[in-house]
């Protein structure tokens, strides 16, 4: 991780000086020469709902999960800078609980409640296919970074006592809907897997996963990087607290962050594999991880959907990368958070939120005196 910017240490000041709680009703400061604001930028009508920025910053995608009022499985697109509802798709018979863009801005696709991966023509807003072959829950998408391939993982809910293995990755040709391949755990009992990364080269895959040992039921998470090329697999993090729900790259590929059941988030150096920062446990479940596009500021959301969905001030918290310190937290209004995407030119946080409604945040900064634009 690059030694942080001057822009990040005013950025972090500022943040701490007024309380980034503060942000639903707004707030500045000037701190070392730069006046920074953050402020709610919009609420949209999209409840209990996963997010994803289009690759240029104007358009966020929201996939509904939950049913108030609009049905579950609906999948909307929104005009961020006027809140403006663009297009919503149908298609899915039960709720969506993972949304992405493709590195081109011309797909969405989104995973369901219904096993069901299905992508989405941006421009004509029509379903341009399905992909079937997961038995159960498709809980995390992600496009490779040119595009051509798209990643998809399930999981059952255990606690139904459920005896299905949901251990297969699902490589997708994004093209023709074709699958392209499998990657399997070998030799792990009853495995979910939660949360998928691609590395920013295209050449590893992570994965966040949980295995139950068929005879104790002890649930152990694991953190996983793949070879894409070989199929093979190792070993990052091995987790007795429970499942890993989330994982995400800090975008030069340097740095990977984790978090699930344990409540506790992780930093590791990719190259060596070695932890280099333990943050302090959450709240609630680690259900979301995001970096800022500088690489400089880790986003963490907390929540719990077996809780359905309310949980203690802090769900959602700033951090230091490099450090590993806390910035601050934002209020979600004692809502647990599913999901966290930066824009592109990182001024604006999009949350969806655990039966609440998506909420964007808006953080500017400049000089005094020169261009008020922002970074």
């Amino acid at each position: 991780m690059k030694e942080t910017s001057v822009r990040t240490r005013v950025l972090v000041a500022a943040l701490a000086a007024f309380g980034f709680g503060c942000a639903s009703s707004g707030g500045e400061a000037t701190v070392d020469g730069a006046q920074v604001t953050v402020r709610e930028l919009l609420t949209l009508d999209a409840f209990d709902a996963y997010v994803a920025f289009s690759p240029d910053g104007r358009t966020l995608a929201t996939g509904i999960r939950g049913e108030n009022p609009a049905p579950p499985g609906e999948l909307k697109l929104w005009d961020v800078a006027t809140g403006e509802l663009l297009a919503t798709m149908r298609g899915h018979s039960s709720g969506i609980i993972a949304v992405a863009f493709s590195p081109d801005g011309r797909t969405v696709a989104t995973g369901g409640l219904d096993n069901t991966v299905r992508v989405w023509d941006v421009a004509s807003a029509a379903l341009r296919g399905t992909l079937r072959g997961h038995r159960s829950e498709v809980v995390e998408i992600v496009f490779s970074p040119d595009g051509r391939t798209l990643a998809s993982s399930a999981a059952v809910d255990r606690t139904l006592g459920a005896t299905l293995d949901s251990d297969e990755i699902r490589l997708w040709d994004v093209e023709t809907g074709q699958e392209r391949g499998v990657l399997q755990f070998e030799n792990l009992d009853r495995t979910d897997i939660y949360a998928l990364a691609f590395s920013p080269d295209g050449r590893g895959l992570v994965t966040g996963s949980s295995h139950t040992d068929r005879d104790s039921g002890e649930i152990t998470g694991r953190v996983t990087m793949w070879d894409l090329a070989t199929g093979e697999w190792e070993p990052i993090h091995r987790d007795r607290l429970g499942a890993i729900l989330a994982v995400a790259f800090s975008p030069d590929g340097n740095t990977l962050a984790s978090g699930g059941v344990s409540r506790i988030p992780r930093l590791w150096d990719v190259a060596s594999g070695d932890r280099l920062h333990q943050l302090p446990r959450q709240r609630d479940w680690v259900y979301a991880l995001a970096f800022s596009p500088d690489g400089e500021i880790l986003v963490t959301g907390a929540g719990n959907t077996r809780a359905r969905a309310r949980t203690s001030p802090g769900a959602l918290t700033l951090w230091d990368a490099a450090s590993g310190t806390m910035i601050t937290t934002i209020d979600t209004d004692n809502h647990g958070v599913t999901s966290v995407a930066f824009s592109p030119d990182g001024r604006q946080l999009a949350v969806g939120i655990f039966e609440g409604n998506t909420k964007v945040f808006e953080i500017t900064s400049a000089e005094l005196g020169a261009d008020p634009r922002g970074f």
